[in-house]
């Protein structure tokens, strides 16, 4: 989903879920194009990338290999640090200052992990 959307695999191998988990991921694709193709890219340290527009944020982070696993979080780039920043997802709103200092915490020690991070500024 960092630039364009694809699905490998042939298809009449798929199970019966498949297809429904295929539209969820389409859906969620169609909601973060613009900013993946319309904000400004950061790459970050360890493993993600962040896309940047005015009042939204999308973060990929991946965890390639649990024997490279970081424990440092990751910082982001580019916010304002007077502005709070809701998770669209979890609904926990962050601190932007928070988010440039001290950054999202590290994925969880599994191989071929990844996360969508989709945050939205707060009217100040």
């Amino acid at each position: 989903m960092a630039g364009a959307l694809g699905f490998g695999g042939d298809l009449r191998n798929w199970s019966e879920q498949d297809p429904a988990w295929a539209r969820v991921l389409v859906g969620q694709y169609k909601r973060i194009r613009p900013v993946v193709h319309g904000g400004v890219q950061y790459r970050l340290d360890h493993d993600a990338v962040q896309y940047l527009t005015r009042d939204e944020v999308v973060v990929f982070q991946f965890q390639p290999s649990a024997l490279t696993r970081t424990t440092a979080r990751t910082r982001l780039k580019g916010l304002d640090p007077d502005a709070r920043y809701q998770d669209e997802d979890t609904g926990a709103v962050h601190e932007g200052a928070v988010l440039l200092s001290h950054g999202l915490l590290p994925l969880p020690p599994f191989d071929r992990t990844s996360e969508l991070v989709r945050l939205r500024r707060l009217p100040l």
